[in-house]
């Protein structure tokens, strides 16, 4: 997932795979979450999903550091 997630960044941010990696695992120190979660709740909330995101600490994360661009 984290490289769907890598991806969903890369579209988002006209950035690297390296860049959208290193914005993933920073967000998630910044905010005290694991990794994986974040990068399993964006690419659910980037697919229109948000139902599946059920962790609202997660979804507050994915608001601060990239809600205006999704």
């Amino acid at each position: 997932m984290l490289c769907a997630a890598e991806g969903v960044l890369v579209a988002l941010q006209h950035c690297s795979l390296d860049d959208a990696f290193l914005d993933i695992i920073a967000a998630a120190r910044r905010h005290n979450v694991a990794a994986m979660r974040l990068a399993t709740a964006l690419v659910a909330r980037a697919q229109g999903d948000p139902a599946r995101v059920e962790d609202e600490a997660i979804s507050a994360v994915i608001d601060d550091e990239w809600g205006r661009l999704l």
